[in-house]
C-alpha cells in the first residue's frame, strides 16, 4: 500500500479509480520541468484516470495538449498551459509554472466560453478547494452529476455530460458524448458563429419567437407613458426584450435565433417589478427586480440597474457599462457597446444588421453620470519602446506615454490609433493600464497584409479618437 503523499487530503476525499494507469517514465520526464511535483507524485502514487464518485479526470497532458492550445490564446507570456484535470461536464482545468514559486490553475468552460482563475497554488486547489463540499460543488454540482447519471447513464472511459443548450434555462438535460469529439465540434460552432455574416431579421414583430409573437403584440399595445415601453438589446443572434409596463410591472424575454434559417429557439421569460429612482446627479435610474437565476441570461441581472437617457433616442444603459459607452463615444460618438445599451423600440422597428450603426442621442440627452466620464479631448500617448513582432507578424506590444489626458485613465481594449493627418495608421487596443504609460497591442496587417504604415517606432503619437472616414 502506498505510503501518504502531498496530495493526500485530495486522494481520501476522491479515491483513484482501480483502472487508473500509472505514467510512463517519458512522461514524468517530460512534465519534470512544467508540473509542481505534489502533482507528479499523485501520477506516480495512484496514476492518471478517474478519481472519486463524481469521475474527476486526471488528464494525460499530451492527449490534450493541443486542444488547450486551439482554445487558449497564450496572449505575451508563452508560458505553456498544461492540461490536467476534467470534470465530468466538461470542464477542462489547466496549470502554469509563472516562475519557479508561482503558478496558477485555471478553468475552460467551453459552453460558456469562459476561463475563469481557480487558484495560485496547486497544493491548495487540491487538497483544500477540491475537498471542501461547498467550494466542489461549485466545480461539479452533486445534483446536476446524479440526475445526469440518472437520466443520461453512467460515463464511459473518455466520455463527459454535455448538456442541452437549448433548454438550459427551462430544465437540465444532458447526454453522454466523447470528450474529444464535443470539444471540437463547440470549437467549430464558436468559429461559424465569428466569421458569419448575421443578416437583419427584419422587423422586432418579425423577430419574436413564434408562440410569443400574438402575447407580446397585445401586451404592446398596452404600453404608454413614462418610462414605459420596450427596450431591445439585438446582437449577433441574442435578443433581450425588457418591458416596462403599467403599475410597476416587467418582463424580461430573452431568446435566440438561428443565424442560417432564422429560427427562433429557447425562448425564456422573467417577471418582476421596476422601480424609477433618481441619482445625487439628477439621473433617472431604474432598477429591475426579476424571478429569474442570475447563472442564466446573466447578461441582465435580476436586480439589475440602468441609467434611462431621454430623448427620441431613448435607452437604457447598465451601470456597469458607463466606461464601455464613454468609451464609445469618445472613439467614434457612438454608443455602441457589443449588445448594449437597450434602445426603447416598438414592434414596427426594423432591426440592423449588426455591422450597421444606430442612431445615437445627443450629449445633453445623456446620464450627468455618462456625460462626466466624456473627454473634452482625445487621449493621447507617445510611443517608447516597441518589442519583437511575434512569428506571423501579426501584432506588436508597444510601451507609450501617457503625454496628454484630460479625463479618466486609459482602460482595458481602449482603441487607439494614429491621429487625423498623420502618414502612420496604426491601430490596437490597451492591454495594460496606467495613469502615466500604457501597454498596446498594434495590429500589424490591413486587409491582409503587413503594411509599412502600421510598423511603429519609438515617438510615434497614438490617439482614442477614430479619424473621420
Amino acid at each position: 500500500m502506498s505510503g501518504l503523499i502531498q496530495l493526500q487530503a485530495f486522494v481520501t476525499a476522491h479515491p483513484p479509480h482501480p483502472d487508473n494507469q500509472r505514467p510512463t517514465a517519458v512522461q514524468l520526464a517530460r512534465y519534470a520541468e512544467l508540473l509542481p511535483a505534489p502533482l507528479l507524485e499523485l501520477w506516480r502514487e495512484h496514476g492518471l484516470g478517474y478519481y472519486g464518485e463524481r469521475r474527476l479526470w486526471l488528464l494525460v497532458p499530451e492527449q490534450w495538449q493541443a486542444v488547450v492550445d486551439q482554445w487558449v490564446s497564450h496572449g505575451e507570456d508563452e508560458v505553456p498551459r498544461i492540461p490536467i484535470l476534467m470534470t465530468p461536464f466538461g470542464t477542462l482545468l489547466y496549470y502554469r509554472k509563472l516562475s519557479d514559486e508561482d503558478e496558477d490553475i485555471s478553468a475552460l468552460n467551453i459552453f460558456d466560453q469562459t476561463i475563469d482563475q481557480l487558484s495560485w497554488d496547486l497544493l491548495e486547489c487540491f487538497n483544500e478547494q477540491f475537498t471542501d463540499e461547498d467550494g466542489f460543488d461549485d466545480l461539479v454540482s452533486s445534483a446536476d452529476y446524479e440526475h445526469a447519471r440518472q437520466t443520461a447513464g453512467v460515463l464511459a472511459a473518455g466520455q463527459v455530460y454535455e448538456p442541452d443548450q437549448l433548454l438550459s434555462a427551462i430544465l437540465r438535460r444532458f447526454t453522454r458524448k466523447d470528450a474529444q469529439t464535443l470539444f471540437l465540434e463547440q470549437f467549430e460552432i464558436m468559429q461559424a458563429c465569428a466569421a458569419f455574416d448575421f443578416p437583419s431579421p427584419g422587423t422586432l414583430l418579425q423577430a419574436l419567437p413564434d408562440g410569443l409573437r400574438t402575447d407580446i403584440q397585445a401586451l404592446a399595445a398596452r404600453i404608454e407613458g413614462y418610462p414605459q415601453g420596450l427596450y431591445l438589446s439585438a446582437y449577433l443572434c441574442r435578443y433581450h426584450l425588457l418591458m416596462l409596463g403599467a403599475d410597476g410591472l416587467c418582463r424580461l424575454l430573452c431568446w435566440t435565433t438561428h443565424p442560417k434559417d432564422m429560427r427562433t429557439e429557447s425562448p425564456r421569460l422573467y417577471l418582476g417589478r421596476y422601480r424609477l429612482d433618481q441619482s445625487a446627479e439628477g439621473d433617472a435610474l431604474v432598477t429591475l427586480a426579476l424571478d429569474k437565476d442570475d447563472d442564466v441570461d446573466r447578461e441582465i441581472a435580476a436586480d439589475q440597474m440602468f441609467y434611462l437617457s431621454g430623448g427620441e433616442q431613448t435607452m437604457l444603459i447598465r451601470t456597469e457599462d458607463l466606461e464601455d459607452v464613454a468609451t464609445a463615444l469618445d472613439w467614434n460618438e457612438s454608443v455602441e457597446h457589443p449588445a448594449y445599451p437597450l434602445r426603447k423600440v416598438d414592434l414596427a422597428y426594423w432591426i440592423p444588421d449588426d455591422d450597421r450603426e444606430r442612431p445615437t442621442p445627443s450629449r445633453a440627452r445623456l446620464p450627468v453620470a455618462l456625460r462626466q466620464l466624456l473627454r473634452s479631448e482625445p487621449l493621447q500617448v507617445v510611443i517608447t519602446q516597441v518589442d519583437t513582432p511575434d512569428d506571423e507578424l501579426e501584432e506588436v506590444m508597444v510601451t507609450a506615454r501617457v503625454e496628454h489626458n484630460g479625463g479618466r485613465p486609459a482602460s482595458m481594449n481602449m482603441p487607439m490609433c494614429s491621429p487625423a493627418g498623420s502618414v502612420k495608421a496604426l491601430y490596437g487596443w490597451v492591454w495594460e493600464e496606467g495613469q502615466s504609460s500604457v501597454r498596446l497591442g498594434l495590429s500589424l496587417t490591413s486587409d491582409g497584409e503587413t503594411a509599412e504604415a502600421r510598423w511603429p517606432q519609438v515617438g510615434d503619437v497614438l490617439v482614442s479618437r477614430k479619424p473621420d472616414s
